[in-house]
């Protein structure tokens, strides 16, 4: 009795061509894997690096010595105005701007180019700020500016390079 079957050494030829080509396909995975995830951690680590050793703000002092900073209570608003001084080491092309009252509410506001024509805010220079957060009232407890800088063809905020003030204090 013959029984019709695959030669032990044409099975052998197929196994190991099998075995090449799910290898072959494994590398060229890896390797798209890890060209595409390693492009993708560059570019997020230079946008963090920009946002932390490149942007940085402050308050412009005071002839006291003081953050030159304070706010007034208008009807169903708050008036709130400061000076920055860009001390990082690239421009500030915008800032979001969070205010939160006594009573826990808060309103976010984004200047930029559109509503202050002298953006970006070059390194090294001062600007003061005049913003009214509407719809919104009761004394600030929490101010808080995050700056934007251009970074890979847009622009990005800048989380870590934060600028707090606690209780600020009315205008005179």
């Amino acid at each position: 009795m013959y029984k019709k079957a695959v030669s032990p050494i044409i099975a052998m030829v197929l196994l190991i061509a099998l075995a090449v080509s799910i290898s072959a396909m494994v590398i060229v995975w890896a390797n798209s894997f890890t060209r595409d995830t390693t492009q993708y951690v560059e570019s997020r680590s230079n946008i963090q690096r920009s946002c932390t050793m490149d942007a940085s703000l402050s308050y412009w002092k005071a002839t006291d010595g003081k953050d030159d900073i304070c706010y007034k209570e208008l009807a169903d608003s708050i008036f709130i105005r400061f000076k920055l001084l860009n001390t990082g080491d690239v421009p500030i092309t915008a800032l979001l701007m969070t205010v939160i009252n006594e009573s826990g509410d808060g309103k976010t506001v984004v200047i930029n180019a559109s509503n202050y024509s002298f953006f970006p805010l070059q390194k090294g220079y001062t600007h003061e700020f005049n913003v009214t957060y509407s719809d919104i009232s009761g004394r600030p407890v929490q101010f808080k500016i995050y700056p934007y800088v251009y970074q890979s063809e847009s622009d990005i905020v800048c989380t870590d390079a934060v600028l707090e003030k606690d209780y600020l204090v009315e205008c005179s």
